[in-house]
């Protein structure tokens, strides 16, 4: 339990000495000095060492709301020591609303305001203490620019993706685009690299369908950030033609863009040959419209005000199936005759 030297010299003059006691292990020792015929003992109690003091770390830190923060603690034993504790430390932040921390000593930032991080450790004269400070600041936020910008459907404009605070690691973030007008979104995510405010990769965007466009960037740990687009009608054009044939009054679907909104801003020609529009959709990407008497088989045109579109491919005309008009019941005598005409109209003109 506890080494002594094996004796001691008591110095002329004195009648006390002293010698060092050196523990080995914990338990209970007993020390006899001897001179003469004489004897004396004395009892020794050997204890494991025991935290009196706890630091934690890091010190102060700061973090941005949504981040994490992992906080360690050291304790300083009665023997002089010093280790870090993990599993006999309890932790605890005095304002829940601004960080939690869990039994790991992992705490995250929820809010900002300010809160105390405590680790606690029990021996055996009470609990020992230790704590910092932890202050929640609010997300930096994204930058997306230009933050407005107008288009024509089939123009395109590219926007630039940053922070306002450079992340201290590779930063994603995810794009996404929405509102009443439609476009093409290209690349969906860029990479702004640690200790830089913009990513290196333009976004694309490209207007296909009327209507307003809202580009929006988001990422972990960062406010949002967005751009509006304002994407308006240019020059009408045709993509296809559904179905290519049929016969007078089918119903027929053009899928293009910067048609007209307004139907009857619209003209429809086959081969020539006005028609009716039927219907426009609200991002003029589609418009139906049925096929006229006296059309001919050839190019299906679309007039707006801001110019005129023609089809990639011809409409064929089909002939209408023959129809009979009914002639009634007729009654005669026997031997009697009755002659019948039959005259023909071709719909088709």
């Amino acid at each position: 339990v506890v080494t002594v030297p094996p004796s001691v010299t008591v110095a002329a003059g004195q009648l006390t000495a002293s010698f060092p006691v050196t523990t080995q292990t914990q338990g209970q020792a007993t020390i006899t000095a001897s001179f003469n015929s004489t004897s004396a003992t004395a009892q020794v109690v050997v204890t494991a060492p025991e935290v009196e003091s706890l630091t934690v770390a890091p010190a102060a830190p700061t973090a941005f709301a949504g981040e994490s923060v992992a906080f360690t603690a050291t304790g300083l034993f009665t023997d002089g020591s010093s280790q870090p504790l993990a599993n006999d430390i309890t932790w605890s932040s005095t304002n829940q609303s601004v960080a939690s921390i869990g039994s790991s000593g992992l705490a995250t930032a929820l809010t900002v305001g300010t809160t105390t991080i405590r680790a606690t450790v029990t021996t055996s004269v009470g609990p020992v203490t230790g704590e910092t400070t932890l202050t929640v600041q609010p997300a930096p936020a994204l930058v997306v620019t230009p933050l407005t910008t107008s288009l024509t459907v089939g123009q395109s404009a590219l926007f630039t993706v940053g922070t306002a605070v450079a992340p201290t690691s590779a930063l994603t973030v995810t794009l996404a685009i929405s509102g009443s007008g439609t476009a093409l979104l290209s690349p969906v995510s860029v990479v702004i690299s640690a200790g830089q405010t913009t990513s290196p990769t333009p976004v694309q965007v490209t207007a296909t369908g009327i209507g307003s466009v809202i580009l929006t960037a988001t990422a972990p740990v960062r406010q949002p950030a967005s751009s509006t687009l304002t994407i308006t009608a240019g020059l009408p054009v045709i993509t296809s033609v559904s179905p290519v044939s049929g016969v007078i009054g089918s119903v027929v679907t053009l899928s293009g863009s910067s048609f007209n909104p307004v139907a009857a801003n619209n003209q429809v020609r086959f081969g020539g040959v006005l028609a009716t529009v039927l219907s426009v959709s609200t991002t003029g990407s589609s418009l139906t419209t049925a096929v006229p008497v006296g059309a001919l088989t050839g190019p299906v045109t679309v007039t707006t005000p801001l110019g005129i579109a023609t089809s990639p491919v011809p409409f064929t005309l089909l002939n209408s199936a023959p129809v009979l008009s009914p002639i009634g019941n007729k009654t005669l005598s026997l031997g009697s005759t009755l002659a019948f005409t039959v005259s023909g109209v071709d719909p088709n003109g």
